[in-house]
Parts: structure tokens; sequence; C-alpha cells
């Protein structure tokens, strides 16, 4: 079943908007249409991917060493990364969630699976793990949306970081 919208073009949609918004009355409409043409406009002045969005290379190096600055702290994660070379690490992660997130930098990494592999990496692992990601960007000024956006880029590498394989229906 299609939207009443869908049915009319998006066009004739903006204008049965507009109209609603006179209807409201002129404090409503006044507000309503500022709101619409605002909204619009924001919306064609940002980036589309996001790796800009999360401010560029520069920034995405920051949110890598605070969410490793994290991850090192947490008694649960920390026994993972005994024995690494902490300064490739961040390398290959930087590479990894910038080539996630759009950018214009290839992840020269190892495969996935392979690097995981017989690590002992929980479900609960992973999901600690991203959620010291999402705390870094948000602390480095990431939207709240933008870092939804890429922990569902995230999720899609579960299976492969926890060494699970997946099967489509």
């Amino acid at each position: 079943m299609k939207c009443q919208a869908s049915r009319f073009g998006f066009a004739t949609s903006l204008s049965l908007i507009g109209e609603v918004a006179k209807v409201n009355g002129s404090m409503g409409k006044a507000k309503s249409q500022y709101d619409f043409e605002a909204g619009r406009e924001k919306m064609s002045e940002e980036p589309q991917d996001l790796f800009t969005r999360f401010g560029g290379a520069e920034a995405i190096a920051r949110i890598v060493s605070g969410m490793y600055d994290r991850v090192l702290a947490d008694p649960e994660l920390a026994g993972f990364f005994t024995g690494v070379q902490l300064d490739r690490l961040r390398k290959m992660q930087f590479e990894f969630i910038s080539s996630a997130l759009d950018g214009p930098i290839d992840y020269t990494g190892a495969e996935l699976t392979a690097i995981h592999k017989g690590r002992g990496i929980t479900a609960h692992h992973f999901a600690k793990f991203c959620r010291h990601f999402a705390d870094a960007a948000e602390a480095h000024g990431v939207s709240k949306r933008d870092v939804d956006l890429a922990l569902g880029r995230l999720a899609m590498y579960r299976d492969k970081v926890l060494g699970e394989t997946s099967i489509d229906g």
C-alpha cells in the first residue's frame, strides 16, 4: 500500500504541506514554513559521506585514539590487546573506520575473520568495543545521528569479527 504522499508525487506533497500550514493559522503558518524552509536548506548543505561529517582524517584519527584509550582502560577488553603493537593497530583501525565511513582511505590490514579468529571475542565484547567508539565520536562532537549511522556500518562486520557465518535468507 502506498502512502498518499507518494501517490501524488514529492512536489505535490510539498504543496500539500504548505497548504496544511496555512490552515493552522498565521503563527503556525509562519513557523511551519520557516522551519520547513530552514530544514530543506540545511539538508542540501549537509555533506553526504560520513567521513566528512565525522570531520575528516584528523578528526577520525583523534576518535580512534580516544576509542583505544577507553578500550585499553576497559578490563573486559584490555586483555585482547596484550602484546599488540598499538601504533600499528591504531593505524589499521583508522584506515578501517575511514573506509567504512566512505572516506578516501583504503583499509590495508588483514582480512577481519583471519585477524580475529580464535581470540574468544563474543557479541558482548563487540558491543562494548562499538560503545567505546560511539562514546569517543560523541566526545569529539559527532552528532548522535551520524554515530548511529556509523555503528550500523560497523555492525555489518560483526560476523567477521566474531568468526560467525551469516546465511542470507
